[in-house]
């Protein structure tokens, strides 16, 4: 595709990042971590239900190839939507038709770039130290609610009664999230002001590797878990991950 094609797919799609070989000459992270951020200390993250797929009614395993087609089709590689569908089911035999849909939409659309950003800062570790990843599992106690995308950013800055839609707007909603949002927003100003987030209230944040892959649980309780969704992660992996955009 040529730059100028390139350009307008991305701006008729998402308004994506093109490389146009003048003002950005490659994708960032590949083939690796870019020199822009060498020795600077990172922390990536995602929610754990990040891709939403809009769906009408309630959602049936019948309808449930087509929906994640609709909403992820380019992402899906070498594998058909139904082919996912059923894995996913072998994955979480006990999750609904939406919450396998919404989950293999995100390893496969929203998730990746994350990953592979990571991967590849800690495949060189010298110039690239120091990696932090965290997932944001909280979400609100109400039906159907789920880790959505950006419902991290409130917590992060501790203004959650700007976010209502995300964490609800009642007295109990706000006192309900609040301790989290206290142990976040302290964890990013310890990390803007020394280059590190772990600071006393947090459980011992490691940095990431391609061993452990150690990951920062945001919930009621933060935590570390050892490649959380490992499963889907090397699953998704058969699917090359590119930026949208960067063509």
């Amino acid at each position: 595709m040529g730059e100028d094609q390139a350009a307008a797919a991305a701006i008729s799609s998402d308004w994506l990042p093109v490389v146009d070989g003048v003002v950005l000459s490659r994708d960032p992270f590949t083939p690796d971590a870019p020199p822009l951020s060498a020795a600077v200390p990172m922390i990536l993250g995602n929610t754990h239900d990040e891709t939403a797929v809009p769906v009408r009614g309630t959602l049936t395993w019948d309808d449930a190839p087509a929906a994640l087609r609709n909403g992820v089709a380019i992402y899906l590689g070498p594998y058909s939507a139904e082919e996912v569908i059923a894995k996913y089911r072998t994955i979480y035999p006990d999750r609904s038709p939406i919450d396998v849909v919404i989950a293999a939409a995100t390893a496969f659309r929203a998730w990746p770039g994350q990953v592979l950003e990571a991967d590849r800062r800690v495949a060189d570790p010298v110039s690239q130290p120091h990696t932090w990843v965290y997932q944001m599992n909280w979400h609100r106690d109400a039906p159907g609610a789920r880790a959505v995308h950006t419902i991290d950013i409130p917590f992060m800055f501790d203004n959650l009664s700007a976010a209502p839609g995300q964490i609800g707007s009642s007295p109990e909603d706000l006192a309900a999230a609040q301790p989290l949002a206290d142990i976040m927003s302290g964890m990013l100003i310890h990390y803007a002001a020394t280059g590190n987030p772990n600071h006393p209230g947090l459980p011992l944040w490691p940095d990431y590797d391609l061993n452990a892959r150690n990951t920062m649980i945001w919930d009621r309780s933060p935590h570390i878990e050892q490649d959380p969704r490992g499963q889907e992660r090397r699953y998704a992996a058969a699917s090359p991950y590119r930026q949208p955009g960067t063509y």
